[in-house]
């Protein structure tokens, strides 16, 4: 199986689970285009990773992943997801910050017939930051989603998304210079949104908590590989 190799970056972020509450914690904030490399290469730059509850089905997680972000709504058609990238999603299942699972998945195609191909969540077959595919089980094939309307694919109660979205992250940053510059003492309220009318490749799916073994409290973080 052909090994994959890390980007520049990793982004993450830690969930709780206890029954049907979830609280979390950040281990790192937005980061949108944060070398000359990734700003080269958007499709391989994280902005953010999401983990939450389903509202609508509490039994089961939603993970997302968003890439090149600060996309203006006219690039829409001009900007896919990259061939030759795996996107990751770890999941550490016992307090141990090691993956126990792994969500992969990988776009196929050009345009507007271009497919992302989702496999897992899985057992890695290889943990830390060189991996391999996951070959042992057949992929959950996703339309790419650049018009408006969502491609949503499901199998064996998994669902997945991948498509071009406006950037859900709010952050003010305007404000945020201004305060780190020492000529404001805190933010404005209502803030300002730097990201709004911008837009990012989004990553969604959404599974069964049970799929991760029974676990109470995991933690997920995500990534960025090219093979070698």
């Amino acid at each position: 199986m052909p090994r994959i190799l890390p980007s520049a970056r990793v982004a993450g972020l830690a969930l709780l689970l206890a029954g049907v509450t979830a609280g979390a914690l950040w281990l790192q904030a937005a980061d949108h285009r944060d070398s000359a490399f990734l700003t080269a290469n958007p499709g391989q730059d994280i902005a953010d990773i999401y983990s939450f509850l389903s509202p609508a089905n509490p039994n089961n997680l939603v993970l997302a992943m968003t890439v090149a972000g600060l996309q203006a709504p006219s690039d829409a058609g001009t900007v896919m997801f990259p061939a030759g990238v795996v996107y990751q999603f770890k999941i550490d299942s016992n307090g141990d910050a090691v993956e126990d699972y792994v969500i992969q998945a990988y776009a196929v195609g050009a345009g507007r017939s271009q497919v992302m191909k989702f496999v897992g969540p899985a057992r890695p077959a290889r943990t830390g930051a060189v991996n391999t595919l996951l070959n042992d089980a057949p992929p959950l094939l996703v339309p790419v989603s650049y018009g408006t309307e969502p491609r949503v694919k499901s199998r064996s109660g998994i669902s997945a998304f991948a498509g071009l979205r406006d950037d859900p992250f709010f952050f003010d940053l305007v404000q945020f210079q201004a305060v780190l510059g020492g000529t404001a003492s805190g933010f404005r309220s209502p803030g300002v949104d730097t990201f709004a009318g911008t837009n990012v490749l989004a990553l969604v799916i959404e599974f069964p908590i049970a799929l991760l073994g029974g676990a109470t409290q995991v933690g997920v973080w995500g990534a960025v590989n090219v093979p070698n």
